[in-house]
């Protein structure tokens, strides 16, 4: 799984940035546990994904290849033996903390409020969300109303994202 900038089959127009997802048919013929190909699934294909994707709004159609993908590797390209949502779970709970990749990147998102909150006025990267959000009446006011989505239909859509979430 990897993340590629410029032009091909997934792109939307000439360039920009997609996602292809390949797993190595080489790591099926290792004899791997459940627990090994979890690793190797979280370890190489989704820490890859994460680091792009904390900065992007991925499509749905994404988050669902990656998610098929993965137990695809994870079974063998055999029909799933164990519910997913029990894999999703803790050791404790007999899952193998397998990684919930549309949870993660909601995750991802709101993990930048914390971060605009503590920021002062001064730092430079601060100054567009901050734009942004004071046509909004300032952050501190949008987290503490219930508002409609549709009020927040003329942000960027990564802020917009993190609003709605």
């Amino acid at each position: 799984m990897r993340l590629l900038s410029g032009g091909g089959e997934r792109s939307r127009g000439g360039g920009g940035v997609f996602f292809e997802v390949s797993v190595p048919d080489g790591r099926h013929k290792r004899h791997l546990t459940i627990f090994g190909r979890a690793m190797l699934i979280k370890t190489l294909g989704i820490s890859l994904l994460i680091r792009s994707a904390s900065n992007l709004v991925a499509p749905k159609e994404i988050v669902e290849i990656v998610r098929t993908k993965s137990f695809n590797f994870l079974w063998k390209n055999k029909k799933d033996k164990i519910k997913r949502s029990g894999l999703y779970q803790d050791l404790d709970h007999d899952g193998i903390r397998m990684i919930n990749f549309d949870i993660m990147l909601k995750a991802l998102k709101l993990a930048w409020i914390p971060r605009l909150l503590r920021t002062s006025d001064n730092s430079n990267w601060f100054i567009i969300p901050k734009h942004y959000f004071r046509r909004k009446g300032g952050l501190n006011f949008l987290l503490r109303c219930n508002c409609d989505t549709n009020y927040f239909n003329d942000l960027p859509l990564l802020y917009k994202t993190t609003s709605t979430n």
